[in-house]
């Protein structure tokens, strides 16, 4: 769904010219939506929320 809506937003707001970026947002999504999944239900829940902490500060 995420990946969808940042499609349409970039569609409408880039338009049909950069088409490239909208498909590589697709197939990123599809590509890395199951092994996410699967990757949230093995970590232990400590674990992952310092990760996404760690990536919050690095990344801001």
């Amino acid at each position: 769904f995420v990946t969808l809506a940042a499609s349409i937003v970039f569609f409408t707001s880039l338009g049909v010219s950069h088409w490239y970026i909208i498909l590589g947002l697709i197939v990123g999504g599809s590509l890395a939506s199951p092994i996410a999944a699967k990757l949230a239900g093995r970590l232990p829940q400590k674990a992952a929320l310092l990760f996404v902490a760690f990536l919050v500060i690095v990344f801001s």
